[in-house]
């Protein structure tokens, strides 16, 4: 758990703050069970394993073509 922070001392994060306490107001259980960092891990482990097939794929073809 993360202390809460102000946005008038961190300007450049206010976006971001916004945003959190926004999906925290929406679902209070999310800001203690970490339900969104375990979405957004599986989201970008997906992305990452298809971007390297693609990339092997294409490192293949470029072998095969020598």
């Amino acid at each position: 758990m993360h202390p809460h922070v102000a946005e008038h001392k961190n300007l450049d994060c206010v976006d971001f703050i916004r945003a959190l306490e926004e999906c925290h107001s929406g679902n209070p259980w999310k800001k203690f069970l970490g339900k969104e960092f375990e979405d957004n891990r599986k989201k970008q482990l997906e992305s990452s394993r298809k971007k390297r097939a693609d990339i092997e794929k294409k490192w293949k073809e470029i072998e095969e073509n020598r």
